[in-house]
């Protein structure tokens, strides 16, 4: 199913040639039978298993619209009717698969009852209404019958509506296995029962057991911390919307692939939209258009380049080549390199030799017997500088992270000893 504006109209269609439209003003008001809500701001769309059409957005409440009487009716919230909607305010409409529909508002979440025509409602924090934790983003029904609520405020709050139960996994930005704050937008449990959240401030993977969440921002390799969307493909991994461009993870090796407009993306800029056909074919909408795809057919260039060292210099001058310099022959093709204690501040620039992509490509250095871990870089700073090093043999190292993201690396290395005075 494929919903879009085009005009003045929604546009619903469920099979090729079969496109229904719904034409309204841009006032929101219309000539009978058809009428959205006036003000309509369409922030979440829902098609149930009857057929109804639900559309619900910010101010205006749902618009329920049917297809075969080619008429809408409307619901808002009633200060004056317990069984109205919770709030006008609408940013998400779910289906769970007993058939019930919920819908995420400023204060809550209600679930509609064909019975009465009406709303049962649910306040995470009824101590207090105002609170942003009530603000309902997104919903996840999982394979358990459990609701996941992602909230405004940045909490993960549980659902068990059967026992009429939350449990609240509340942010706190000093706690390093608790979500961080940002709000969030999109919530999915894989294949393997992992429940990821992605939001404001990066991708978290969620231990139930333990109740700690792991953080995934820039620092571990995605392109932007802002998950807009999150969908799984058929041997799991994730591929994820972001404001940086499209994003695929593989949690088993926690290692990111990132795609932008120089692979092909409408813009690197997404929103929260996306959707996964029954054939695999994944979806996700942006500031300039959208993206549709099949994740076996997205595969990375098998080429590997090699690493190579570019440059060195000490005291940020090049240096030359000859019988009395410390580079003998140009630095790609020493074996060893050995410094005068006066020489304590040099760099060593490197590079991989591939012209495909090269803005795109990560690096990692590190200097052995200096370093206690590696150091990350993009592609504007392939530089690598030490000061002030002890008397002392040491290996510079460095590879592309990209590559090394495919499960493959290629790496220069550089052994070289740094002398005493007098030495």
């Amino acid at each position: 199913m494929l919903f879009g504006k085009q005009r003045k109209t929604v546009a619903v269609s469920s099979a090729p040639g079969k496109e229904q439209r719904v034409p309204f003003t841009a006032s929101g008001r219309a000539s009978a039978p058809f009428a959205l809500a006036r003000g309509t701001n369409v922030d979440s769309i829902y098609q149930d298993a009857v057929g109804y059409l639900w559309v619900g957005g910010g101010g205006c409440g749902i618009d329920r619209f049917d297809e075969r009487k080619r008429r809408f009716k409307h619901y808002h919230h009633n200060l004056n009717d317990p069984n109205s909607l919770i709030s006008d305010n609408v940013y998400t409409i779910h289906g769970d698969r007993d058939g019930h529909i919920w819908v995420g508002g400023q204060y809550g979440i209600s679930r509609f009852d064909p019975a009465k025509d009406g709303f049962t409602n649910y306040v995470p924090v009824p101590s207090d209404p105002a609170s942003l934790l009530n603000w309902i983003w997104t919903i996840y029904h999982d394979r358990s019958g459990m609701l996941w609520l992602g909230t405004f405020g940045g909490a993960l709050i549980r659902f068990d509506d059967k026992a009429d139960r939350f449990v609240t996994y509340a942010p706190d930005s000093r706690d390093l296995h608790k979500l961080n704050g940002g709000g969030i937008t999109s919530i999915h449990k894989d294949r393997t029962g992992t429940l990821w959240v992605g939001g404001f401030d990066g991708l978290y993977r969620f231990d139930r057991r333990s109740g700690a969440f792991t953080r995934y921002t820039e620092t571990q390799g995605l392109p932007s911390s802002t998950i807009r969307c999150i969908l799984e493909d058929k041997i799991g991994r994730l591929w994820l919307s972001t404001q940086k461009g499209i994003s695929r993870f593989d949690a088993g090796t926690e290692t990111f692939r990132n795609y932008d407009v120089s692979d092909g993306l409408q813009s690197n800029e997404f929103s929260d939209g996306c959707y996964e056909g029954q054939d695999g074919e994944m979806f996700f909408g942006g500031s300039n258009g959208f993206n549709a795809f099949f994740p076996d057919n997205i595969r990375d260039n098998p080429y590997v380049p090699p690493v190579v060292i570019t440059g060195f210099t000490i005291f940020n001058k090049p240096v030359p080549i000859g019988a009395k310099s410390a580079l003998r022959k140009a630095i790609p093709y020493i074996d060893s390199l050995t410094l005068p204690y006066r020489d304590n501040d040099f760099s060593f620039e490197f590079a991989a030799l591939s012209y495909a992509n090269s803005q795109k490509n990560r690096y990692r250095y590190r200097l052995e017997g200096f370093d206690p871990g590696w150091n990350e870089t993009g592609s504007k700073r392939r530089l690598a500088t030490y000061t002030n090093l002890d008397a002392h043999k040491y290996v510079f190292a460095c590879r592309d992270q990209t590559v090394m993201a495919y499960g493959m690396k290629k790496a220069c290395h550089c052994p070289f000893s740094s002398r005493r005075r007098g030495g």
